[in-house]
């Protein structure tokens, strides 16, 4: 008898829900930072730590759909070893997500409560003070919108 997945499920089949489940999910992220990116480059009322925060974040997203879409692919053709590295790849990029997330917690913080020209951006000729508006964003929807990412791909 094989390894099983949630008691009864085949290990296969639980890789391939959870690397499908995760290709759809982080593909989905990836894509939705990189269009609000897009969309926001025109405007300069990001900051560069904002960009640079926002740029690390869609390279982590896009780098975790392509780990579980070969995760998928290994384990629809029965490759141990790249199911193994999806394994090894899934800690690294669990790290490095937290890693990102404890950065993005500090800059929010720290342009929250900072004032000066990093705070305003000139925008069409009207002058916007960041973080002022960053002071207006509730606390708890920034910690949840960081952390439960994390708390998702820890129980996979």
């Amino acid at each position: 008898m094989g390894a099983k997945f949630l008691c009864c499920l085949p290990l296969r089949l639980g890789v391939l829900v959870i690397a499908f489940i995760q290709f759809v999910i982080t593909g989905g992220a990836a894509g939705l930072v990189w269009w609000l990116l897009a969309a926001a480059s025109n405007e300069s009322q990001l900051t560069q730590k904002l960009k640079a925060s926002i740029y690390l974040i869609g390279a982590v997203y896009t780098a975790s759909a392509l780990i579980s879409l070969v995760g998928f692919i290994g384990a629809l053709a029965k490759k141990l070893g790249a199911i193994r590295t999806y394994l090894f790849v899934l800690y690294v990029t669990l790290f490095v997500q937290i890693a990102i997330t404890v950065y993005s917690l500090v800059s929010y913080y720290r342009l929250r409560n900072e004032t000066g020209t990093d705070c305003t951006v000139t925008s069409n000729g009207n002058s916007v003070n960041l973080c002022e508006e960053y002071a207006k964003i509730p606390q708890a929807a920034v910690i949840v919108t960081t952390i439960v990412p994390i708390l998702i791909q820890m129980c996979e």
